[in-house]
């Protein structure tokens, strides 16, 4: 046989034509380690959607979850930048003892009592926003990349 003509598959033995569809979801099935025998991986397209909504979810999380801590510190930076000045608006000498655990917890109380639980998610769309897309590149990436490892 010459290597100019192409290779001939007879009849009998040529492989049952699938569609485009089905030839590109059997190419982007990958195996993976951490499933069973026989198992295979969802396609790409599933796990990339899979791993961004977790992403997602984590970023909503976190962020609902750490909110009023941010709440809390961001009124104690603004209380001790406004202390430090006085009436004219010159800044004014000596320091404050920052980061105290009773002023922290004072904090908290002071929150509850002017503003509710209402004052504790005060800016918590901002955050999510900002923490959602970050999570969900994030994990997305990660689990991408240890897919790819363990092929």
């Amino acid at each position: 046989m010459g290597l100019d003509r192409p290779y001939h598959i007879p009849e009998q033995q040529q492989p049952h034509q699938q569609s485009q569809s089905q030839q590109l979801s059997s190419q982007i099935y990958v195996e993976d380690s951490h499933l069973g025998s026989g198992q295979r991986a969802p396609p790409y397209w599933q796990f990339l959607l899979m791993s961004s909504c977790a992403g997602a979810l984590a970023g909503v999380t976190s962020a609902v979850l750490t909110n009023p801590m941010d709440v809390v510190k961001t009124r104690l930076q603004t209380n001790i930048r406004n202390a430090e000045r006085n009436e004219s608006g010159r800044k004014v000498g000596g320091t404050r003892r920052v980061g105290s655990i009773r002023m922290i917890f004072n904090e908290f109380l002071l929150l509850y009592r002017e503003e509710g639980l209402n004052g504790f998610k005060r800016g918590v769309g901002a955050r999510a926003a900002n923490t959602v897309p970050v999570s969900m590149l994030m994990v997305t990436s990660y689990e991408l990349v240890r897919r790819l490892s363990t092929m």
